[in-house]
């Protein structure tokens, strides 16, 4: 549940492990659920500088083949601190005869200790010289194509905002204390609303179309947005509406370009697509949607500060 604790600066690689079974009571209904599948939809949270890699590639499981599967954490983390990292999976399950497919989510906290440098964010040299030193400075930490922005203050009166800032020169002895503040910032999606549906859900057995009353009850709305390597991410479902907003989402778009499908959730019958909608990769903003001969709504992104380093040095001119 806990995995070992990762140091900055320092190479880290561990193993998680999940158990899938097969069949299992729901401690809700009391029923018996066969589990089918499991499909990793996402992974959120990890420090800058770790990757979690799926013993799957595609993140698909089959629980009644094997009930247990894996993951690696790994990678040289570039900043101290303690991250929850959030997994999105989809379950899809059988109940009673019926399939269901559940979006669901777990966590891991990862803690990462400060490394024994004090320095992980910048190099220079030389770091010491005699009367006068003229030094260069280059940034390490660049999360391109996330946005990226440096400020350095390298303690002689002079600031940069660029990752190879001009060279410095340091007259007079003393120790020159040179500070460098990296901000990582990324595209997030933080709403999605629903203001109207084409009839694609109308006539399953969920929602039949009678004679001389037309369709009767109304689709219950879910979203799912596909990345650039085919990763998705599934929304919560709501339900008897043709309107519906998702908040507070928080899904950061770092594997452009994205696509958003809405669908008509239904037990029985297959769901039913209702339009698709390309994300322009034009940056934080509103966009609106029409899609699909009446499916309509829009999206809210935002660009937001993901991650802080500040990292610190010291330059002596003897």
């Amino acid at each position: 549940m806990t995995p070992p604790d990762a140091t900055v600066g320092a190479y880290y690689t561990t193993d998680i492990t999940f158990w899938l079974p097969p069949s299992f009571v729901d401690p809700g209904s009391g029923a018996t659920v066969s589990f089918q599948q499991m499909t990793i939809t996402g992974i959120a949270g990890l420090p800058f500088g770790i990757d979690m890699t799926p013993s799957e590639p595609s993140g698909v499981y089959y629980p009644q083949q094997s009930e247990y599967g894996c993951a690696r954490l790994c990678g040289t983390p570039l900043g101290a601190g303690s991250f929850p990292i959030t997994i999105n999976i989809l379950a899809s399950v059988m109940v009673s005869g019926i399939s269901i497919d559940v979006p669901q989510q777990f966590s891991i906290v990862l803690d990462v200790l400060p490394g024994s440098s004090s320095n992980n964010g910048f190099t220079f040299s030389p770091t010491t010289g005699c009367g006068s030193v003229t030094a260069t400075f280059e940034a390490l930490i660049d999360a391109d194509p996330q946005p990226t922005t440096w400020l350095w203050d390298f303690g002689n009166g002079n600031t940069s905002i660029l990752d190879l800032p001009p060279p410095q020169t340091f007259t007079g002895p003393g120790s020159y204390v040179i500070t460098l503040g990296t901000t990582i910032g990324g595209h997030v999606l933080n709403s999605v609303s629903v203001t109207g549906v084409n009839g694609n859900w109308c006539g399953d057995v969920e929602e039949p179309n009678l004679p001389l009353v037309g369709c009767t009850g109304s689709p219950d709305l879910y979203f799912v947005l596909t990345d650039a390597s085919g990763g998705t991410v599934t929304s919560s479902t709501f339900d008897n509406t043709t309107t519906a907003t998702w908040d507070d989402l928080g899904i950061v778009l770092n594997n452009a370009p994205y696509s958003i499908a809405f669908y008509d959730e239904d037990v029985i019958s297959q769901n039913d697509l209702l339009g698709t909608y390309n994300i322009p990769a034009n940056g934080d903003g509103t966009y609106f949607i029409n899609v699909a001969g009446g499916t309509t709504g829009s999206l809210s992104i935002d660009l937001e500060d993901l991650q802080f380093f500040l990292d610190q040095d010291t330059l002596v001119v003897f």
